[in-house]
């Protein structure tokens, strides 16, 4: 695979088809646990998920309407003879399945998004581009990478990515930007579309709680961010270079350590 942009790859293969060994941000978190616990995440890929479907939908939905496809299951628990019908006939179909109060969430989600004129406006960029692969080999190390942004745009120089949330205040969504590692993926995902083509993209975080009324807010992946991000996972493209060279994968050892207390609260007493 050449580097560049490529609109012929899928969900499936890009997660868990062919394309799967190339270093996505998740597998990049993985490796942050060990390299072994990264190499397993290659050889064995986990299958996709209800809450995994639901994100790709509402993404969908917001980004990709005229791409929204799905089966609304309103018949209550999912189980027994009538349910493995629709199941069945939606499988067939190829549609992912929601229940009424999902569809529902969905649409509302969608709505409040295009309420919100900076989102509106985003969203329809006349030159978007959505769920568009990037292969790109990370300059310091060699290793080849792979980016899927939500939506980027060339004209506007701006990659966005969406998240739903319970707490989308800047401290609430902050903290969660910081426990699940959003800035290593903002990071990654800018090297490759950067190099991809030549520009400095700016990343921004559209943000929409789950909860009713639907708050939707912006925050930019500014250069602190990305500064802290290149601190953690700058090294961790060599080393996963040198473990590729080597082929050695190692875990986290089986002998006694002491845990550190995490990074935010050692700061926070000095």
């Amino acid at each position: 695979m050449k580097e560049g942009w490529h609109s012929d790859i899928s969900n499936e293969d890009y997660h868990r088809g062919k394309y799967a060994t190339y270093l996505g941000s998740s597998s990049l978190k993985e490796f942050a646990r060990s390299p072994w616990h990264f190499q397993q995440s290659r050889k064995h890929p986990k299958p996709t998920t209800a809450a995994m479907e639901l994100g790709t939908l509402t993404h969908t939905a917001i980004f990709e309407p005229e791409k929204e496809a799905y089966a609304v299951w309103a018949g209550g628990r999912r189980s027994g003879k009538v349910w493995d019908a629709f199941k069945s006939d939606a499988d067939f179909c190829g549609l992912p399945t929601v229940t009424a109060s999902e569809h529902e969430a969905v649409l509302n989600m969608k709505a409040a998004v295009m309420a919100v004129e900076t989102a509106r406006a985003t969203i329809m960029v006349p030159d978007k581009q959505c769920e568009i692969t990037g292969i790109y080999q990370e300059p310091s190390s060699g290793v080849w990478c792979k980016i899927r942004p939500d939506l980027k745009s060339l004209k506007a120089e701006i990659i966005v990515d969406l998240k739903t949330t319970v707490d989308g205040s800047p401290e609430g969504f902050g903290w969660e930007v910081w426990n699940r590692r959003y800035h290593w993926s903002a990071l990654h995902y800018k090297i490759g579309a950067d190099l991809l083509d030549g520009i400095s993209y700016r990343f921004y975080w559209m943000v929409v709680e789950k909860s009713p009324g639907f708050p939707v807010m912006f925050y930019e992946a500014d250069d602190e961010w990305l500064w802290h991000a290149g601190l953690d996972i700058d090294p961790m493209y060599q080393h996963l270079a040198r473990c590729k060279r080597e082929d050695k994968w190692p875990g986290y050892g089986g002998g006694m350590d002491v845990i550190p207390l995490p990074m935010p609260y050692r700061a926070t007493q000095h």
